[in-house]
């Protein structure tokens, strides 16, 4: 990468009054491993960042169906970095939060919790429509 990339990507991240970044780019050769160069760039830019106070929490190299972080690996990007890690925890964490239960099932839950307060049975409730005059 030349100077003027490095320039041109701290410029990008001050315009938008980031706080922090993702950096990212494709490896057309689809090998996903961090080069040299890779992460000699990495340190450039993380160094230009970070004296603008701007974290750069990863950097990810995208190979085809692959892609490799540099969080994930442990590879150092700047002392305003170190504290970002990617662990199970969070990964874990994440799932769980994905499995929130619908609106639907919140609500049938809490007439279940509402039923075993007062001790009723639960009714079940027809949402739909019926038309007036057209029972026979």
């Amino acid at each position: 990468m030349t100077k003027r990339l490095y320039t041109r990507i701290l410029k990008e991240a001050l315009f938008t009054n980031a706080y922090s970044v993702v950096l990212s780019h494709n490896h057309p050769g689809n090998t996903a491993r961090a080069l040299v160069a890779d992460i000699e760039a990495t340190n450039e830019i993380v160094r230009r960042l970070n004296a603008a106070d701007i974290i750069v929490n990863d950097h990810i190299i995208v190979a085809g169906q692959k892609a490799i972080s540099f969080a994930e690996s442990g590879i150092h990007m700047g002392d305003k970095s170190s504290y970002f890690r990617v662990s199970e925890t969070a990964i874990s964490s994440q799932k769980q939060a994905a499995k929130k239960p619908s609106v639907h099932e919140q609500i049938k839950e809490g007439r279940k919790e509402i039923a075993q307060k007062y001790k009723k049975p639960v009714k079940a409730v027809n949402m739909a429509k019926k038309s007036p005059g057209l029972d026979v």
